[in-house]
């Protein structure tokens, strides 16, 4: 077979081959935009309402996408497009995100420096609660679709809702008014109500904090998409599939070398010289 011929056929395979790689490989993440999806309404302190994006987390990630020599681009959108998104690979993260096996195919968990635990309000003539499961017949104050747990394990709460969206301070007049007996809330945004109230204490409000009736606090996470150009993985052997989602019991485990990785080590650094906790007490002290 002529030199030549053999020439051209080695140049074909080896086209075949590129192609391959190239059609297999996700489109590389030199855009230089690091883009974060989030509803459209608040949750300060953390983030303010669209079209505003001030908070928390605007400065934790506007300062790892510039460690990372990116640019933050933030996109506020319903939470049902904003998951859609993430499992096209057009939204890289969530800013914080709740372990979830229906979210696993698309989303890996990175541990984003910041601590929360979720709390509940009362009147403040209610005795201290430490375990749900132990409290009397009590109204908890929701908004619509907003209960988390199975009424089942609680027969003695009953849900009412009042609305699409109940907030803290909506939280508070109903149950000052007697409408309602509880309410559940992140700690970070009793600390921005307290602020913005300019109160030491809820009880001056008329209300008081349970700390500890629902959980203790641990590390919160950021939500990275798996179909993300920015995200690599490999297979994590460890993995349990019968245990519960958590930090270290996910299917993969981060390749460092991608940003996904490299943000992960930034955000480590961050907590650990204590950084992202002082980003958060700049926004409720």
């Amino acid at each position: 077979m002529p030199s030549k011929f053999l020439s051209l056929m080695s140049i074909l395979k080896l086209s075949i081959v590129i192609g391959f790689v190239f059609s297999a490989t996700p489109v590389a993440a030199d855009d230089g935009v690091l883009v974060m999806g989030y509803p459209e309404r608040e949750k300060l302190p953390l983030i303010d309402a669209a079209p505003s994006n001030e908070g928390v987390f605007y400065d934790l990630y506007t300062a790892v996408a510039k460690r990372l020599g990116l640019k933050l681009e933030i996109r506020r959108v319903p939470k049902k497009r904003l998951y859609d998104e993430m499992n096209r690979g057009t939204i890289d993260f969530y800013p914080a995100a709740a372990f979830s096996a229906s979210r696993a195919e698309f989303m890996h968990w990175i541990d984003n420096g910041l601590k929360s635990k979720e709390v509940c309000l009362t009147r403040k003539n209610v005795p201290t609660i430490a375990d749900l499961t132990k409290i009397p017949d009590m109204r908890l104050a929701a908004e619509l679709g907003g209960v988390k747990f199975d009424p089942k394990e609680f027969p003695q709460i009953k849900v009412l809702e009042f609305g699409a969206y109940v907030d803290i301070d909506t939280a508070v007049k109903v149950l000052t008014r007697d409408e309602a007996d509880l309410y559940f809330v992140d700690i970070e945004v009793v600390d921005h109500f307290k602020k913005v109230k300019k109160v030491n204490a809820l009880e001056e409000l008329g209300i008081k904090l349970h700390p500890d009736c629902i959980e203790k606090f641990g590390p919160t996470y950021m939500g990275f998409s798996r179909k993300s150009a920015k995200f690599s993985e490999k297979p994590n052997p460890a993995y349990k599939a019968d245990q519960p989602l958590s930090g270290t019991n996910q299917p993969s485990l981060l390749d460092t070398d991608s940003v996904a990785g490299k943000a992960a080590a930034i955000l480590r650094q961050m907590k650990k010289s204590g950084e992202a906790q002082r980003i958060y007490e700049r926004h409720i002290l």
